[in-house]
């Protein structure tokens, strides 16, 4: 299993004159680790 930063990284390397979509994803990761976090009991 890839870790996250590495998905990212392939990511960029993809789409590389497309930051929109990179921004996209990472907004959503964060929203994700976030909610996760909120569910584990933990805050930032």
């Amino acid at each position: 299993m890839l870790k996250l930063s590495d998905q990212l990284r392939a990511i960029a390397k993809i789409s590389e004159g497309k930051l929109t979509i990179l921004e996209v994803v990472k907004q959503n990761t964060l929203q994700r680790m976030f909610s996760s976090s909120k569910l584990g009991g933990e805050s930032l």
